[in-house]
């Protein structure tokens, strides 16, 4: 391999390290807002404050151009996958983790880096690599120490792990279906369209749900508006863009492995802002998903 390659080899995972990373702090950002404002209401003004983001840089940076130039149909094509995340698959998500427990939404969220690798291969006829498969279910394994789920616990509800699996399908998917609009369309760009999209299917059920009240915005102090606006940037704007310019070289199979490091950024984050306490398990569990990123890391550098 050139060193021109290699070193675009390293950038692409440095991309999606950095999509991990923002995701997983995003996650203790926003779990210290829902003791202030309903998960939905979260939401909309996370996803709000991240499409001004987003569409700001695509003005100043001159991509607006190149959407223009993009055929209205191509542009929705591209866009729709915003509907499955961050719109179905968090509200989806919400409502299932209403009825189920958290170790029980959290063992099947877990298990998305392997949906990406089945539908990869449904749709796209995409080949598999036995190596690739099995270091993704190591990082399963560690996933699960490092997040400390229950596996004995008893306490679920059918209909909200179903809710939870069609959440986390509807993730898959999304990144399955943006590979084609991510090598077609600035990944800046592209994460505005999807958002805007999804955000209109959020505010639908926002809405709809009549959890539409506004009338507490006006009394939340200027620090819990700061952390909602900063959350929305770095858990939205900058992970998915970050993602999507990832999946312009390298397949979702692939990239999708690389998710796995976001519940180890999450509890290392919260242990160092949060004062959490880190086990042991934990720590082991960290280490394995380090272990099976750094393995599916070296194939994609060959």
């Amino acid at each position: 391999m050139s060193s021109l390659s290699k070193l675009y080899s390293l950038k692409t995972i440095l991309l999606m390290i950095s999509s991990a990373a923002c995701w997983g702090i995003g996650t203790i950002m926003s779990k210290a807002l829902l003791s202030r404002l309903p998960p939905l209401t979260v939401l909309v003004i996370q996803l709000a404050s991240s499409i001004v983001f987003l569409w700001a840089i695509a003005l100043i940076s001159g991509q607006l151009q190149q959407v223009k130039q993009t055929q209205s149909k191509l542009l929705w094509r591209y866009g729709a996958p915003g509907l499955l995340e961050p719109g179905a698959s968090y509200l989806l998500g919400l409502m299932g983790l209403t009825l189920t427990t958290a170790s029980s939404s959290t063992l099947i969220s877990s298990v998305e880096p392997v949906f990406i690798l089945g539908l990869s291969w449904m749709l796209f006829k995409e080949q598999i690599q036995p190596l690739l498969f099995g270091l993704a279910a190591i990082a399963v394994v560690g996933v699960l120490l490092t997040v400390g789920v229950d596996l004995r616990s008893g306490d679920q509800s059918a209909i909200g792990d179903l809710l939870v699996a069609a959440g986390t399908g509807c993730a898959a998917l999304y990144v399955v279906l943006s590979q084609v609009g991510a090598r077609n369309l600035p990944a800046v760009s592209l994460a505005a369209i999807q958002q805007s999209i999804g955000l209109a299917g959020v505010i639908f059920v926002w809405v709809s749900l009549g959890q539409a009240d506004q009338s507490q915005w006006a009394t939340l102090p200027w620090n819990v508006w700061g952390l909602a606006i900063a959350s929305g940037i770095v858990q939205y704007a900058l992970a998915f863009w970050l993602y999507l310019q990832a999946l312009k070289t390298v397949t979702a199979s692939i990239a999708a492995q690389f998710l796995s490091l976001t519940p180890v950024f999450g509890v290392a984050g919260a242990y160092v802002f949060l004062g959490e306490r880190l086990t042991q398990l934990q720590g082991v569990g960290m280490a394995i998903v380090v272990a099976a990123v750094i393995g599916i890391a070296r194939m994609q550098s060959e």
